[in-house]
């Protein structure tokens, strides 16, 4: 199999999932109700739980390309995919406690949340240009 292919492939995936869930997270809270995260239920949906377990075969994958196959750079795309999962566990194993921080944030600290979106865009955007010019 060609190794940089897997790694060009998943890169641009996870940037330019990084880059669109910015704009489909605000259009997804201008769409509910006010007051509807008060009501929403306080475990992860199912859809959640699928995301987990694809982000755990893709890691798990990842890891066994990085240290089976030497590919220039792989290392980054490796380790921003296993920080993705880290953050997926926490959004299934600690979902009541993510929800209030994550409300909590919004409401005292609006900029950080615009920046650490910022910031995750902005690693995509990384990703998709390591993806396209690095990984041939």
């Amino acid at each position: 199999m060609d190794w940089p292919l897997y790694f060009r492939i998943l890169s641009i995936a996870l940037g330019a999932l990084m880059v669109l869930r910015w704009p489909l997270f605000a259009l997804i809270e201008r769409m509910r109700k006010p007051g509807a995260d008060a009501s929403a239920p306080t475990r992860p949906p199912f859809a959640a739980w699928l995301a987990g377990v694809l982000a755990l075969v893709v890691v798990a994958a990842t890891w066994w390309v990085q240290v089976r196959h030497s590919v220039d750079y792989s290392i980054a795309v490796t380790l921003v995919a296993t920080v993705g999962l880290a953050w997926t566990s926490q959004v299934l194993f600690n979902y009541p406690k993510f929800r209030d921080v994550r409300r909590r944030l919004s409401a005292v600290r609006p900029g950080f949340v615009t920046a650490f979106r910022l910031t995750v865009a902005l690693v995509g955007i990384a990703l998709i240009l390591l993806g396209t010019l690095v990984y041939r």
